[in-house]
């Protein structure tokens, strides 16, 4: 499809549209290599000079509800006009087999079939000589790699592969997190109850820039990323979550991650939860602290710190937030929300389900998701559910023994034994003193 013919489809899909923009784009790049190859050999080139430039063509598709990648990249890195042609001409490389043979002809070596930087310098108008300093976008955000060479301005230039399937519109995660960060879908968020939800409004006044961070402290992993989840939503931001002991100890290769992260939460507009509730402050995982901690120091895109206890801070401040469970009233309310009309069959067992366990709102909805609801063994069903939900925590304490003694196998004192029994009494009735 040619540049003007593009003009009659507007109608296209978005991903068509995108690509057929990607490609219009590094044939302009492509007939510039043309006419320059054509000036070097006094030939007319194969094809005229078409009055368009990239930046033009975004008008061919400005009816379009999505932006496209080309553009939302530039934007969004900040990219310059210059820039953005090597980057086009770099993707040209990889798409166009035309591309290649123009640059060795303008090389004047058969074997040079790819793009430099001294040919980005006479090809492109208003060349930037820093455009590939380490600190410029394109190095910066490694969207560009130089590859061994005699000298800068003659060492091949490749674009980055992930890069590449983005500006084609072809979804994906970089194949260097695979394994290490995680989609958290907000979809399957529970509902969070009041004290939960203050929290979250509590982060979304304070905002995620660079400072402070958020930590997130308490046992209760699921209900942190919950809470993580709706603030991201609430920011118009998609979350995911990378575990802190799956972090490479090398410190290149953090910043490699690092970089190649914070490149995608650019594009993708996303929130990290940086997971270290299993890494312990103290002990054999205080040597794996150290990487960690500059990990958060040098973050430029929001991140929030899950963890059991409190991590120590150096320059960046930490704003610290105590995640409790919901409170009695709350777990009450989520027991009869999620139990529906089976709730009010239950005759006071929900206010007994509080007293004894103290469950997070994803534990209840899970357990609530479990019974069968049949009226005749209800209460049991749900009783060994969550036994079932509150095991894995203590089996990370102490061995669970398999008791079968009742009241009557008990041999003691009289005394004793009714010491006994009014423990379990106040044990029974403890919501009633604490609440009521």
């Amino acid at each position: 499809m040619s540049i003007n013919s593009s003009k009659k489809n507007s109608h296209l899909s978005w991903h068509t549209a995108n690509r057929q923009y990607l490609i219009d784009a590094v044939n302009h790049v492509r007939q510039l290599l043309e006419h320059q190859v054509a000036q070097i050999t006094s030939q007319e080139p194969s094809i005229p000079l078409e009055d368009s430039s990239p930046t033009e063509l975004e008008t061919l598709f400005n009816d379009l509800d999505t932006p496209l990648v080309l553009e939302t990249l530039s934007h969004r890195f900040g990219l310059s006009q210059f820039e953005r042609q090597i980057l086009l001409l770099c993707a040209g490389a990889e798409l166009s087999q035309s591309v290649g043979p123009l640059c060795a002809a303008l090389h004047g070596n058969p074997q040079q079939a790819y793009p430099t930087l001294g040919l980005a310098l006479a090809l492109f108008p208003e060349p930037e000589w820093g455009a590939l300093t380490p600190d410029a976008p394109l190095r910066r955000w490694r969207m560009i790699e130089i590859l061994p060479g005699s000298e800068l301005t003659r060492s091949p230039l490749r674009i980055d592969e992930q890069v590449l399937h983005t500006l084609m519109g072809i979804p994906g995660s970089d194949a260097r997190l695979q394994g290490l960060v995680k989609f958290a879908s907000a979809e399957f968020s529970p509902i969070l109850p009041e004290s939960h939800q203050a929290l979250v409004e509590q982060i979304v006044a304070t905002g995620l820039g660079s400072e402070p961070v958020i930590q997130l402290c308490g046992g209760d992993s699921a209900t942190k990323v919950a809470i993580s989840t709706t603030t991201a939503a609430q920011l118009g931001l998609s979350l995911h979550t990378i575990t802190a002991d799956a972090l490479p100890t090398d410190q290149s290769q953090i910043n490699l991650l690092q970089c190649i992260w914070e490149r995608e939460s650019i594009f993708a507009n996303s929130l990290l939860l940086l997971d270290c509730d299993h890494l312990a402050i103290t002990g054999e995982d205080a040597q794996r602290l150290a990487p960690i901690i500059r990990l958060i120091e040098n973050s430029t895109r929001p991140i929030m710190v899950s963890s059991w206890e409190r991590m120590p801070q150096r320059h960046r401040p930490f704003l610290t937030i105590d995640v409790s469970s919901p409170t009695p009233a709350e777990q009450r309310q989520l027991w009869y929300s999620h139990l529906g009309e089976s709730g009010q069959q239950l005759n006071g067992h929900v206010s007994q389900l509080v007293t004894y366990f103290n469950l997070s709102a994803q534990s209840i909805q899970t357990v609530c998701n479990q019974v069968n609801r049949d009226p005749s063994n209800l209460k049991s069903q749900i009783w060994q559910a969550c036994l079932a939900q509150a095991r894995p925590k203590l089996g990370e304490l102490a061995q669970r023994m398999q008791s079968g003694a009742t009241w009557e196998n008990l041999v003691l004192p009289d005394p004793e034994f009714q010491v006994l029994k009014t423990i379990a009494a106040h044990v029974r009735q403890r919501a009633t003193v604490y609440e009521q």
